[in-house]
């Protein structure tokens, strides 16, 4: 086709891609013409992917045909392959707590040989990792006196298989513990 060559217009390419008679005389002059430009146009459209058409045969796909499904790849173009991971819920904490964690702790993810656990900063920066066979790992000593009142502290988890592919992923979940109130009242202005 010539880089060119008139595109159709809006009504023209809805026009191709339903298969429907001549409304009108005007139209019905064209018809012949439309009807082997629309399949030309469904084809182009849908390349290999294939259609099932209109289902009735009058664009000249085949009735009984089934969709054809487009070919997915997992490799996503000859690359790594890349699985999809589903979401481990987890138990806590989460939000406000009333004291610094002594554990961090997730429900079990089928499939699972190992969870990975990162805390971090809030701006992402890691302060401790660990790696589990359990659906729960304790905070060493070292981490809770990093995890100050009114902190905001960042964790999540990912669960591995045998052969290191991930398989889910928690959320990124947020805790922190209550500023400590000032025992202190402020005194006043003079």
């Amino acid at each position: 086709m010539d880089q060119f060559a008139a595109r159709p217009t809006a009504r023209e390419h809805q026009e191709s891609l339903a298969c429907s008679r001549p409304s009108s005389h005007s139209e019905s002059r064209n018809a012949g013409f439309m009807a082997g430009e629309n399949l030309r146009l469904k084809r182009l459209a849908l390349g290999a992917a294939g259609s099932r058409g209109c289902g009735s045969g009058r664009c000249g796909c085949d009735p009984a045909a089934p969709p054809k499904e487009p070919d997915l790849q997992a490799n996503a173009g000859g690359h790594t392959t890349v699985y999809r991971s589903q979401e481990i819920p987890v138990v806590g904490p989460i939000g406000e707590v009333s004291q610094v964690p002594r554990t961090l702790q997730w429900q079990a993810f089928p499939g699972t040989q190992l969870y990975k656990v990162v805390v971090m900063e809030v701006d992402n920066s890691p302060l401790w990792s660990a790696e589990t066979k359990e659906t729960s790992v304790e905070v060493p000593a070292s981490l809770r006196a990093k995890i100050l009142p009114g902190k905001p502290i960042l964790w999540q988890v990912t669960a591995v298989d045998g052969q290191g592919r991930v398989l889910g992923t928690s959320q990124i979940q947020r805790f922190s513990t209550p500023r400590e109130q000032s025992s202190q009242k402020p005194q006043p202005s003079q």
